[in-house]
């Protein structure tokens, strides 16, 4: 009788130790005067990646997008692309296009004018360009705007117009900065999802930077987010998201409840944790124990936080509170809650039913309560 076949479990880029990276930034510093722009940045990037850069102004990230592109020389580090050391390499001699947040669009030429510029000044022959043209126009669906100047072509439009042209050259790497940051927000996150399309189509890596924090976890195979000049986590944006590897990735990404505490004891596979600000203990679950006495944060997230009318029979997980205030967003309305003991809490539920009138309104007393997987334990 035959073995039934295994199901393979095919592992992304980043988790086979055996890929090579296509992307290498190995312990790259840029300054300017006193200000570490970029510190002692290392980072691996795929082939056919959609890799983001997130992170606040100043951070960073736009730097480190410029260094890759060659438009700035780093003080220290090496920069390699596809196995080539180009750190010392000029823009035009890299295997790179870069995508700029105005879209850098010729406004006397049109369309196809604008996408056939860069294969003409490579001396492409007509008819290759003609065909290329055709081709990225397609691909961007602005075949029918070909005579078209930039100022006749809406924010969308222009948008594709300069995707098509990065795209022309066939770049081994396209960098983006700011992509999506002239479109308004309906056309944004529509163009979120046509650009993920593209590229998987094209099968070129794409690095991409951004400060819309949904724009990363629409778009990206990996995230890294950066502070002050270095990167603080990289994963995926689901990973980063449910497991935030400091407080500032936390807050930074979504929203988030932080309970200050220290570890009091273990219970199974969950560690105790004594809030004194928040006037309640937290049982969450953690693999690694921690040594009784250990200052720590715990980050809830508003939606995975219940409220219920009776307190639960246990000693932890709960809180009793005040509704402070009410923000109603159509899909979801936010509950600021006042406990007991004065901390605000943050609780995000999903309108599933049509009512007029709200279930819970202001002054409401309420119980919170959340699972011992809700949170997560850190200690940086």
């Amino acid at each position: 009788m035959s073995q039934p076949k295994r199901r393979q479990i095919q592992l992304a880029p980043w988790q086979d130790a055996s890929a090579k990276p296509f992307v290498r930034v190995v312990g790259v510093t840029r300054t300017f005067g006193n200000t570490y722009a970029v510190d002692d940045v290392s980072l691996d990037v795929f082939q056919g990646e959609f890799f983001s850069l997130l992170g606040g102004s100043g951070c960073g990230k736009s730097t480190l997008l410029r260094i890759l592109a060659g438009f700035i020389i780093p003080n220290q580090g090496r920069v390699y692309i596809d196995g080539v050391d180009v750190t010392d390499l000029p823009p035009y001699l890299r295997p790179v296009n870069m995508m700029f947040q105005s879209y850098a669009l010729f406004p006397h030429m049109n369309v196809e004018e604008n996408v056939a510029f860069g294969l003409k000044q490579e001396g492409m022959a007509s008819a290759q360009v003609k065909a290329r043209v055709g081709e990225m126009l397609d691909l961007v669906q602005m075949g029918g705007f070909a005579k078209r100047r930039p100022d006749q072509l809406s924010g969308g439009q222009r948008q594709r117009v300069a995707l098509a042209r990065s795209l022309a050259k066939q770049p081994k790497l396209l960098l983006l900065d700011e992509p999506l940051g002239a479109l308004d927000r309906k056309l944004r996150e529509h163009t979120q999802l046509e650009l993920v399309a593209i590229q998987e189509r094209v099968g070129t890596t794409f690095i991409t930077v951004t400060h819309d924090q949904e724009e990363a976890m629409t778009m990206s195979t990996r995230v890294a987010i950066m502070d002050a000049g270095r990167i603080v986590q990289v994963n995926t944006p689901a990973n980063i998201y449910e497991f935030p590897a400091t407080r500032m990735v936390a807050d930074f990404l979504g929203s988030v409840n932080l309970f200050e505490g220290r570890v009091v004891g273990t219970e199974g596979d969950d560690l105790r944790i004594r809030c004194d600000a928040a006037g309640c203990d937290l049982l969450i679950e953690m693999s690694q124990p921690l040594p009784e006495g250990t200052q720590v944060s715990v980050a809830i997230r508003p939606e995975k936080i219940s409220l219920i009318e009776d307190a639960p029979l246990t000693d932890h997980n709960w809180l009793r509170g005040q509704v402070a205030d009410i923000a109603y967003l159509g899909d979801v309305s936010i509950y600021h809650v006042r406990t007991t003991a004065g901390q605000v809490v943050r609780v995000q539920l999903t309108n599933v039913k049509h009512e007029a009138v709200q279930a819970l309104t202001w002054d409401d007393e309420v119980v919170l309560s959340w699972v011992d997987t809700a949170g997560v334990v850190l200690t940086t």
